[in-house]
């Protein structure tokens, strides 16, 4: 092989990025993902011990569940394994009833 061809192989085997950039990308989302569920249980753990339970805002879970959902659905494409196709169904479910929520509290308000 000449130097050129070597080239133009390792190109050709890097095109779709480093290893380590993959997984360096795929950390920061679960971390992203684990850091916004945290956030989203302290503010609404703190709302309802100082404003007490009849101010909950379902805003921020249906954001949270949308999002892993919205993963999950990504994930679960073109995977025989059914596994990840279920949570993405119960993600998207809890994120509905989280939206539904919403919309009840807003109407009522």
């Amino acid at each position: 092989m000449t130097k050129e061809e070597i080239l133009a192989l390792s190109r050709k085997e890097n095109s779709d990025g480093d290893e380590r950039e993959k997984h360096i990308i795929l950390r920061s989302h679960s971390i992203s993902t684990l850091t916004g569920f945290c956030l989203c249980f302290l503010v609404n753990a703190l709302t309802l011990f100082f404003d007490g339970p009849r101010i909950i805002f379902p805003v921020s879970w249906l954001i949270l569940w949308g999002m892993l959902a919205s993963a999950m659905w990504i994930q679960s494409k073109g995977k025989t394994d059914r596994s990840k196709l279920t949570v993405a169904i119960l993600f998207t479910v809890i994120a509905l009833l989280h939206g539904i929520s919403f919309l009840v509290q807003l109407i009522n308000w």
